[in-house]
C-alpha cells in the first residue's frame, strides 16, 4: 500500500519534475555565461578603479537593459519551442512533456493542445496495457486514438512554427531598438562605454538566472504541494484467523467427496438403458441364461483362427454343453438338432456367435451345417474357406440344386449354406414348400443345424424359423442391447410366440461385472488356465 501511494504521488508530480529538469538544463547554460561575465566585470573594475558611469550612461544602460531583458525572455521561449519540437518528433511518451504554462508561456492555444496531447497519450497507454489485445473493438479504438495523436502532433508542430515566426518578428524588432539605443553609447567615453556593456550583460544574465530560479522554485512548490489520493485507513496487522474454519471445511470436503461419486454412480445407473450384467437380465426376464461369452480380444477373428484353449473357445464349449442339457438327448440318440440364433437388432453378435457355435460343434466330431438364413444381409464366409455366393435364396427360388448350395469348410465336419443372392421376397421364400423340403433333407444328413436368422426385433423372418427349432438362442450384448428389447422378448415368451428359448450373454467383460450365475466363468484369468494368460502383459497394461 505504501508503494502504491508513492506511485500515485509520483504520477501527479511528473509534470513538476519534468519542468524542474528542463529548467536545470537552462540554468547550466546561464550559469556558465554569468560566471564568465562576472569575471570580466571584476577584472575591468580592478584595472579601472576611477571609472564610474555618468547619468547619461545610466539612462542609456537602463533602457538597453530593459530591451535586452525582453529579448532574453523571447530567446528563452525560443529554447522551449525547440525543445517541444524535438520532443514531438522523437516519438517518446508524450505524458512527460513540460506544459507551457509552467514555463511562463501563456498562449491559450498552445496550452490547450499540450493538455489534449497528454490526455490522449494517457488513454493510449491504458489501452495498450490491456491484456485482451485480441478484442477487435479494443484494437479499433487503439488505432483511432493513435491516428488522433498523429494528427494532434501535426497540428502542434504547425502551431509551434507559427508561434516561432511571431517570436522571430518580435526579436527582430527588439534587436532594432537595441541597436538604435546602443548607437547612443558611442557618444560616451570608451572606458565608460565598455563598463556599460559589461554591466548590461551581467544584469541580463543575472536576471535570467533569477527568473529561472523563480520558475524552479514554483515547480518545486507545486511538487511539494501535491498529495496522494491514496489513504491507508488501517495498517496491516496479524491477528487470529477468522476464516476459513478448518474443521467445517474438512467435514464438508469428506461429505462432498462421498456424495458426489455416489450421486454420479446413481445417476449413471438410473439413466443407463443398456444391459450391463447378468443381474439386469434376471430382473427383466425369466428366460434362462444359456451362458456368457467374453470379449473377443482378437477383434474380428473367429475361433478357427484362435487357440483352442482360448477363453472364448471355453465359453462356447460351455454353451454347447448347456444346449445339450436344454434339448435333451444327443444328436446320435435323438436325431438332428436345429438351433436358431437371433437377436433384437443388428450388431449384437448374432452371426459371430452362430459361426463359432457351429465350429465348436464340428470339432467335437458332429456333422454340422451353418445356414445363413438372413437373405436381406448376406455375410462373408471367407474365414471358413467358402467363397461361393450361391445359397439359400437361389435354391428356394428354383435357380440352384441341393448339391450346389452346400459348401465344405476348412474345418472337418463343418459345412455352410450361404444366404445367396438378395431376393425381393425373402419372407415368402422361407414359408415356401421348398424350405420345408430342404429342412427335412438336411435333418437326415446332419447332426446339428445352426441357423443365423434376421433380427426378430426388426423383421418377422426369424419368428417363422424359431417355430421349427429345437432351441432358440437369443443374443444379448453387454453395454449394447437396450433393456426395452429384453422386456419385449419377455412378453413374446410369456404369450407363447417363442419357445425353447435361452439367452446368450455376449461380449462380456468379466473384470467389470459381478454375477452369481455360472460359477467358473472367467475363472483362470491370470493363472495360466487360458491361452491368453500365458501371454506376458505389457508393463503399462499392468498399471491400468
Amino acid at each position: 500500500m505504501l508503494t502504491y501511494r508513492q506511485y500515485n504521488l509520483d504520477t501527479k508530480n511528473i509534470n513538476a519534475v519534468n519542468t524542474i529538469n528542463f529548467i536545470d538544463d537552462q540554468l547550466q547554460q546561464i550559469s556558465d555565461s554569468l560566471y564568465f561575465i562576472e569575471s570580466r566585470l571584476e577584472s575591468f573594475k580592478r584595472n579601472n578603479t576611477a571609472i564610474d558611469i555618468s547619468t547619461e550612461g545610466n539612462r542609456i544602460s537602463g533602457k538597453v537593459e530593459a530591451l535586452e531583458q525582453q529579448k532574453a525572455s523571447l530567446l528563452l521561449n525560443e529554447q522551449y519551442y525547440k525543445y517541444l519540437q524535438n520532443y514531438l518528433r522523437s516519438g517518446e511518451d508524450n505524458t512527460g512533456v513540460v506544459v507551457p504554462s509552467n514555463f511562463g508561456i501563456g498562449d491559450p492555444t498552445l496550452n490547450g493542445l499540450i493538455r489534449e496531447l497528454v490526455s490522449l497519450q494517457a488513454d493510449i497507454t491504458v489501452l495498450a496495457q490491456n491484456q485482451n489485445q485480441s478484442n477487435p473493438l479494443l484494437l479499433n479504438q487503439l488505432q483511432v486514438k493513435r491516428q488522433q495523436l498523429q494528427e494532434l502532433k501535426q497540428n502542434l508542430l504547425e502551431s509551434i512554427s507559427n508561434i516561432q515566426a511571431a517570436n522571430q518578428i518580435a526579436l527582430r524588432a527588439l534587436n532594432q531598438q537595441i541597436s538604435s539605443e546602443s548607437a547612443s553609447l558611442n557618444r560616451l567615453p570608451a572606458a565608460e562605454r565598455q563598463l556599460v556593456n559589461i554591466n548590461r550583460l551581467y544584469n541580463l544574465s543575472e536576471n535570467l538566472y533569477v527568473l529561472l530560479m523563480e520558475k524552479k522554485a514554483e515547480a518545486g512548490i507545486a511538487k511539494a504541494a501535491n498529495t496522494s489520493n491514496v489513504t491507508i485507513l488501517t495498517e496491516a496487522s496479524r491477528g487470529s484467523k477468522v476464516s476459513p474454519t478448518e474443521t467445517r471445511n474438512y467435514v464438508s470436503g469428506i461429505f462432498l467427496g462421498l456424495a458426489i461419486p455416489i450421486a454420479f454412480l446413481f445417476l449413471k445407473d438410473f439413466l443407463n438403458n443398456k444391459v450391463t450384467s447378468a443381474e439386469d437380465i434376471k430382473a427383466l426376464t425369466n428366460i434362462p441364461l444359456l451362458g456368457m461369452v467374453g470379449h473377443n480380444k482378437a477383434e474380428d477373428k473367429n475361433l478357427i483362427d484362435q487357440s483352442p484353449k482360448s477363453a472364448m473357445a471355453e465359453g462356447f464349449r460351455t454353451v454347447r454343453s448347456n444346449l445339450r442339457f436344454m434339448t435333451g438327448a444327443s444328436s446320435q440318440e435323438g436325431g438332428c438338432k436345429i438351433y436358431v440364433v437371433t437377436s433384437s437388432i443388428s450388431g449384437e453378435g448374432k452371426t459371430f456367435s452362430a459361426k463359432n457355435l457351429a465350429y465348436i460343434l464340428a470339432i467335437s466330431g458332429e456333422r454340422t451345417l451353418l445356414i445363413n438364413a438372413d437373405m436381406r444381409k448376406p455375410n462373408s464366409n471367407v474365414d471358413f474357406g467358402v467363397t461361393s455366393s450361391i445359397g439359400l435364396s437361389n435354391f428356394l427360388a428354383g435357380y440352384a440344386g441341393f448339391d450346389e448350395i452346400i459348401h465344405p469348410t476348412l474345418q472337418d465336419q463343418l459345412y455352410i449354406l450361404p444366404s445367396g443372392d438378395i431376393p425381393p421376397n425373402p419372407s415368402e421364400l422361407l414359408l415356401s414348400k421348398r424350405m420345408e423340403d430342404l429342412i427335412a433333407e438336411l435333418k437326415i444328413q446332419y447332426d446339428y443345424i445352426i441357423m443365423d436368422t434376421p433380427p426378430v426385433g426388426i423383421l418377422s423372418d426369424g419368428f417363422e424359423l424359431m417355430q421349427i427349432a429345437d432351441a432358440n438362442i437369443f443374443m444379448v450384448r453387454q453395454g449394447y442391447t437396450q433393456k426395452a428389447f429384453l422386456s419385449n422378448v419377455q412378453l413374446q415368451y410369456e404369450t407363447g410366440k417363442i419357445r425353447n428359448t435361452a439367452i446368450l450373454f455376449n461380449d462380456v467383460n468379466f473384470e467389470k461385472i459381478s454375477s452369481g450365475y455360472g460359477y467358473g466363468y472367467g475363472y483362470g484369468y491370470g493363472y495360466g488356465y487360458y491361452a491368453e494368460d500365458a501371454q506376458q502383459k505389457r508393463w503399462w497394461k499392468k498399471l491400468v
